[in-house]
């Protein structure tokens, strides 16, 4: 929106709401995984960006302008794990787990050594939420003197980074490695 309000005062105002979605269900590392879910690296991303700004334009007189601004910025990423819902450490008969995502969904399992399972590198289906917010507020006052401009005023920014983890712990983590036969040694003649 850009209006004219007067001849000496033009009012801009504008927003935008973008969303971006996308499942991550055996992608996060590629050509390590081929199982389905709950054995495979899964993650569901919901962006949201939002972008508000508001400006004023006064002419106070032939040579003086005030220019104001506001203007908020958002940029909201939660991560979901697509196997919360399965209650999959129940299921396995795993106790004392904190509530929460670390009761509820696969655990994180990896397995190391010569002749570990191909394809499976861990669930890695972490779940956490974060916010960035910006909130920016700036006046200048601009001052036309001859041949000369000034241009003084003041800028004001708040700055927000908002992470959460899920409160209720994280996932479990396990990690198998093979073990190497042990080297068998005849026995001396007697």
């Amino acid at each position: 929106m850009d209006v004219n309000l007067s001849d000496k005062h033009r009012f801009f105002a504008l927003f935008s709401d973008g969303h971006y979605s996308t499942n991550f269900t055996g992608s996060l590392s590629p050509g390590t995984s081929a199982l389905p879910l709950p054995y495979t690296q899964a993650r569901i991303v919901e962006e949201q960006v939002i972008t508000a700004q508001a400006h004023d334009t006064y002419t106070i007189t032939p040579v003086i302008l005030n220019q104001f601004s506001y203007s908020y910025n958002r940029l909201h990423v939660p991560l979901q794990n697509p196997t919360a819902a399965g209650l999959y450490p129940q299921k396995a008969g795993l106790k004392g787990l904190p509530p929460g995502i670390a009761s509820q969904a696969m655990p994180d399992i990896a397995f190391n050594g010569a002749n570990s399972p191909i394809g499976w590198a861990g669930t890695n289906a972490h779940a956490n939420e974060e916010a960035v917010n910006t909130f920016t507020v700036q006046n200048n006052v601009l001052w036309i003197k001859g041949r000369h401009s000034v241009t003084f005023g003041f800028q004001f920014q708040a700055l927000q980074d908002n992470y959460n983890n899920p409160l209720t712990g994280t996932l479990a983590s396990f990690t198998f490695s093979t073990m190497r036969p042990r080297d068998t040694v005849p026995p001396e003649p007697c």
